[in-house]
């Protein structure tokens, strides 16, 4: 199997761009990301999901039942941002390092199941990160930045010198870690 061609700075921007026009808004990326490479129908509140994390205030929190696909929604969320911003510093904390882990493999595979997601794909040969701990978006459009791309931590391990532009927080209080009043004031302070 051949490789693919590798494309010049220029290429990869103007690649970008048309991602850029093609979705201008957040619940028109969430409806490819569903239907094609999901297989699933968006539902109208994976939709109102989209319009909030999009028109919604600064700081804002997602509250649905269970299966309501709100981590899938709010992970293609975080690659629509890159989309239209590729040095979006996004870091991903949950209750422990392994949750945190499986929602940043999610946006990665988002990014590398969409054929039209390539031009934002890592070059390890440019010194791009590509772990699910660390992935960085392709040099060329992210920039110059010691933080990666994508970054995921528990609560509980160590948040100093983290930098985010997109905070995600899913899941951070658990049985394990909240139930006494002194690991809820820990999580509180965290």
């Amino acid at each position: 199997m051949a490789e693919p061609r590798q494309l010049t700075p220029t290429e990869r921007w103007a690649e970008l761009e048309i991602l850029q026009g093609e979705y201008p808004e957040f619940a028109m990326f969430l409806y490819d990301v569903m239907t094609d490479l999901m297989g699933f129908d968006c539902t109208d509140n994976q939709i109102d999901m989209a319009n909030y994390l999009h028109h919604g205030p600064q700081y804002r929190m997602i509250q649905a039942q269970r299966g309501q696909a709100k981590t899938t929604v709010t992970a293609a969320y975080a690659v629509w941002r890159k989309i239209h911003d590729p040095s979006t510093r996004t870091l991903i904390i949950s209750s422990g390092d392994t949750m945190a882990t499986e929602i940043s493999n999610w946006v990665i595979q988002i990014l590398t199941g969409m054929p039209e997601l390539s031009c934002m794909l890592p070059d390890k040969r440019l010194g791009d990160r590509a772990s699910v701990s660390a992935y960085d978006i392709h040099k060329h459009l992210k920039g110059p930045e010691k933080s990666p791309s994508i970054a995921c931590v528990g609560i509980t391990s160590n948040l100093q010198g983290k930098r985010a532009d997109v905070l995600i927080a899913d899941d951070i209080e658990s049985a394990k870690n909240a139930s006494t009043e002194i690991q809820r004031e820990r999580i509180l302070h965290l």
